[in-house]
């Protein structure tokens, strides 16, 4: 259907925009903010990692409501939303391996694909009170620690 077609690329072309926070095409991992995440000390790194997140996250969240929300109407949303993830995965990986220099063991990207998920945001901010200030700080210490094993070898 032509209609849900234009729906599924305006949605993406949504997140995608909502992810970088503009229009430029350039993806993600190409761009200064993402590069800070494997330069500098090890907390350097994660507090730049930590930023980056809570920006995506705050701009990001309301889309990736109407986004699951959707698919459980629409197949093409759905499959949008699992290649979504699928993105985001390896992307998390990319990142776990520039923060700790090194290849990083899957139970450890899998937890960093958890904490900086949208939905632990969303809990933590809009649930729990936090503010988005609280939550970066709060997140850059996770990510730290759930690295230290990674950096220790």
């Amino acid at each position: 259907n032509p209609i849900h077609r234009a729906h599924e690329y305006l949605t993406k072309a949504a997140l995608e925009v909502s992810v970088v926070g503009d229009l430029a095409q350039v993806p993600l991992a190409e761009r200064p903010e993402f590069a800070r995440i494997g330069a500098g000390a090890a907390t350097d790194r994660a507090a730049a990692a930590a930023a980056l997140v809570r920006q995506i996250n705050e701009r990001v969240s309301g889309l990736r409501d109407a986004l699951r929300e959707g698919a459980y109407a629409e197949p093409e949303l759905a499959t949008l939303l699992t290649e979504l993830e699928r993105r985001r995965t390896s992307d998390v990986r990319r990142g776990a391996r520039m923060l700790a220099g090194e290849d990083v063991a899957d139970s450890v990207v899998g937890g960093l694909w958890a904490v900086v998920s949208v939905e632990v945001f969303q809990l933590l901010t809009a649930h729990a009170g936090w503010s988005a200030d609280h939550y970066e700080v709060w997140l850059a210490d996770t990510i730290g620690r759930l690295l230290a094993p990674a950096e220790g070898k």
